[in-house]
């Protein structure tokens, strides 16, 4: 703020800051909050028109959610002061366009629907796919053989007879 790269925004007595180049979308999104400071915008900036609300509600969703990871409607909005009719509102217009995919994500709460951007999502997967991987370690040859043999039932000690011995192996 001391340096003109963000603004405060006092929304309800609550306290938020915004970039200063979205000026113009955390007005169109709180049109009755107070933006501090009253900063000029760039010439270039300034001339840009003001987005309309659900484009400019659209984005904040967008920014936070590719970077929180899996969040609820509720979290999401208290986070950024919005109504959560307002946040699932952008959810929905992210969902149909594919960046953001809803689900129970997170362990916790079953059945609390979530949302998470999709390549967030891929990334968190591939993260974890990659460290479970990581914990199997391969055997020698020699050990494999070893238990197939026993598991077979062909090793010395492993060996079955009978009606029962049939079973097993059949098993």
């Amino acid at each position: 703020v001391a340096s003109g790269r963000a603004v405060e925004i006092t929304l309800s007595g609550a306290l938020l800051w915004c970039a200063t180049e979205r000026r113009k979308a955390a007005a169109a999104i709180h049109p009755g909050a107070e933006l501090r400071p009253e900063a000029e915008l760039p010439p270039v900036l300034a001339a840009e028109p003001a987005p309309e609300r659900q484009a400019a509600l659209r984005e904040l969703v967008r920014g936070h959610l590719d970077r929180s990871g899996p969040a609820t409607a509720d979290a999401l909005a208290t986070r950024v002061g919005l109504d959560v009719a307002d946040a699932e509102l952008a959810l929905a217009d992210l969902e149909a366009e594919g960046f953001a995919l809803r689900g129970d994500f997170e362990a916790g709460d079953p059945g609390v629907e979530q949302f998470c951007a999709r390549r967030l999502l891929e990334r968190i997967h591939r993260y974890t796919r990659d460290r479970l991987r990581g914990e199997i370690e391969p055997v020698s040859a020699a050990t494999l053989i070893r238990f197939l043999l026993r598991w077979q039932h062909v090793a010395p000690g492993s060996r079955c007879e009978g009606r029962a011995g049939v079973a097993e192996v059949v098993e």
